[in-house]
């Protein structure tokens, strides 16, 4: 009986022996990314407050954490900090993201940190709060059982909460657009607002909020779906090196899209396995090789009103110390649309602003058939010089500083005399077909914010291996003048679509016109619905 038990008791101690083995792979299976908080303008290396710094584990499909920091993110990275679920999406316009998994540490007080126990080939995202503000390391990391540990530096810039920056300039520039697609005039409205900062050792927040211009038959929470199309932003800086550009594929011509080309309808980008990341040149607004600025937040608001076509952008952002004897700056750009219906051309647009800040100068650009005015609210004055005769016209500020803080400017966007008569006969007749030829006055060319980067990547080389399967300009008119019967067939039609220009079926200009249109006929469907 006694051996029996020495039995039993040595098979129980080998069945933990084995245990403890087979657990062993788990519990090593593990991997630390250690780092160090980097002042770039070298002001801070001691820290007095803890600083929390958090590991997020991103899902496989999010997009790119770069692209989420572009979004708003503040609130979402406080509430998991404080172990609670987030009530604002964490990320861009598209739904937000929810991550798996996340891990806080404090760091030491020179800043160093240390964050255990991650799991690997996993898309890992990092970021420290310093001086209220979450400030984020853009490019993912990616531990594996071969190199399950990470080093890195996360940058930063300390904030002077006392300092205000500089509204150095604003831009307008509005294009107007004539597709026999659509029941109004387009107008496209191209907004820049440039911000300084003199201070070498600190930068500065800026907090602005710009009202959102949409087109007739757009109601304001369709909006954040259209990003892409009727909708697009940017914040970025110049005072740092842009993150390294790409070249062309299937996931950089998704990039800044929050998620992929067709979020309107549920579709994801489907990413590689391993770390993702937006090259800043792939964005479609950054023509001067900026630097997408991640810290802060940009939201979308939509502001209730009777109409429920009230949306409000709010950019909340740090403006860079100066640097390297330059100023630190900050561009801020918004592209949104508006419209003019066919049968009442003699309508007008408005457009308010009120910037917090003294603006030093402004400026705008009218293009041919656009008529723009801005005046001054209870100042009896105009914001702009006598608009000038020409294509395009060009307007510049009446005054320095051209606006005091607070103040008030209404923009009214209207057309001519000759493209209100072009209208009205248009209206009077029912319009073109779509199999006609589009006629188009100045619109805004996507593909020139493009150009750039097509010489720079060999773009016109790719596009002349595709060139060969694309379809004929007979089909591909004939496919573009069939709109579809119901939603069903859009949604389908869409993802068609995608597929083509996957394929290198369609160029890109003509991709971007059948992908407008469709987005139309599924607003005009949701218009109905509402009804």
């Amino acid at each position: 009986m006694r051996v029996t038990d020495c039995g039993l008791r040595s098979r129980g101690r080998w069945f933990v022996v084995l245990a403890l083995l087979s657990l062993s792979g788990p519990l090593a299976a593990q991997g630390t990314i250690t780092g160090t908080l980097k002042d770039i303008a070298g002001t801070t290396t001691w820290f007095s407050e803890p600083i929390s710094v958090g590991a997020v584990v991103l899902p496989d499909e999010s997009h790119p954490f770069n692209e989420i920091c572009a979004g708003a993110w503040q609130e979402a990275m406080d509430a998991l900090s404080q172990g609670r679920k987030p009530e604002t999406p964490f990320g861009g316009l598209a739904g937000g993201v929810n991550p798996i998994a996340t891990s806080f540490v404090i760091s030491d007080a020179d800043g160093r940190f240390r964050i255990e126990n991650l799991p690997l080939e996993r898309r890992v995202a990092l970021a420290a709060k310093v001086d209220g503000l979450w400030w984020p390391l853009e490019r993912e990391q990616w531990l594996t059982q071969a190199a399950p540990s990470a080093q890195v530096e996360l940058p930063f810039f300390s904030l002077d909460q006392n300092t205000l920056p500089t509204l150095r300039e604003h831009r307008l520039e509005v294009h107007l657009t004539l597709r026999p697609d659509l029941k109004y005039a387009g107008l496209t409205i191209d907004e820049t607002i440039l911000v300084e900062n003199t201070d070498p050792s600190r930068g500065v927040m800026l907090e602005i909020s710009l009202d959102v211009a949409m087109a007739p038959d757009i109601l304001a929470r369709h909006l954040p779906s259209l990003y892409g199309s009727q909708l697009f932003y940017l914040q970025g800086t110049g005072s740092l090196p842009a993150e390294n550009a790409s070249e062309a594929s299937a996931l950089a011509r998704q990039a800044w899209r929050f998620g992929g080309v067709d979020v309107m309808h549920g579709a994801q980008a489907v990413y590689n396995k391993g770390p993702q990341f937006s090259a800043d040149n792939w964005h479609p607004m950054n023509t001067e090789g900026l630097h997408m600025l991640a810290a802060g937040d940009t939201r979308y608001v939509e502001t209730p009103s009777p109409s429920a076509r009230k949306g409000t952008i709010v950019f909340r952002r740090p403006v860079p110390p100066a640097l390297n004897g330059k100023p630190g700056s900050l561009q801020l750009r918004l592209l949104h649309r508006a419209g003019v219906p066919l049968d009442n051309p003699a309508a007008k647009v408005a457009l308010a602003r009120v910037f917090p800040l003294e603006l030093l100068s402004a400026s705008a650009t009218a293009h041919s058939g656009v008529v723009l005015q801005a005046l001054v609210k209870d100042g009896h004055r105009r914001l702009y010089e006598t608009q000038v005769a020409g294509d395009p016209a060009r307007m510049a500020s009446t005054r320095n500083p051209a606006l005091t803080a607070r103040e008030e400017v209404q923009f009214v966007l209207g057309l001519d005399e000759e493209t209100q008569a072009e209208l009205k006969a248009l209206s009077e007749s029912g319009g073109t077909t779509p199999a006609q030829e589009d006629k188009e006055r100045n619109p805004f060319r996507w593909d020139m914010l493009f150009k750039a980067l097509a010489v720079m990547f060999g773009l016109a080389f790719v596009g002349a291996l595709v060139a060969s399967v694309r379809w004929s300009r007979e089909k591909q008119l004939e496919r573009m003048a069939k709109l579809p019967a119901s939603r069903a067939e859009v949604v389908a039609a869409l993802k068609s679509l995608e597929a083509d220009y996957e394929a290198g079926r369609l160029p890109a200009a003509a991709y971007i016109e059948q992908r407008q249109r469709l987005l139309n006929r599924l607003i005009e469907f949701d218009a109905k619905d509402d009804g």
